[in-house]
């Protein structure tokens, strides 16, 4: 069956995320981004509203499960090996994978573009830094 490993110290996340088969998380959108962008389908149990939203979304994309915590042991296993036998949420994963993997290496230098570009406007406006203040 499968395997796992429980750690008590920081790991490499993207080395993770290449080995493992799935990832089961709390729907923090920072972790579900980053699963998504290695094309792993994902088990959520979203702790708040906002993780609700993340992780229904992705749920809806096909891409994973969404359950509400508190979870049986036994609801967790089934959803769990619903997740790791299910083709479809895997093929749905690695599809939102393929169509984002470009973005990974675009958005640096889109960014850095940008900026450049901010900074020349301001040059050439001579604008000095906005500072805000309350009259109150």
């Amino acid at each position: 069956g499968p395997g796992r490993t429980v750690v008590g110290r920081a790991v490499d996340l993207s080395k993770v995320l290449h080995e493992c088969d799935a990832v089961v998380n709390y729907g923090s959108t920072t972790l579900v981004n980053q699963a998504l962008l290695a094309g792993k389908p994902q088990l959520m149990l979203p702790t708040d509203v906002e993780k609700w939203l993340v992780a229904s979304r992705v749920a809806a994309q096909g891409a994973g499960l969404a359950v509400r915590w508190p979870i049986s042991v036994d609801a967790l296993a089934a959803a769990l090996r619903a997740l790791l036998h299910d083709s479809h949420m895997y093929e749905q994963a690695r599809g939102i994978h393929r169509r984002r993997a470009g973005l990974v290496t675009r958005l640096p230098d889109e960014v850095a573009r940008f900026v450049r570009k901010v900074e020349q406007r301001l040059e050439l406006q001579r604008l000095s830094p906005l500072v805000m203040c309350d009259e109150g």
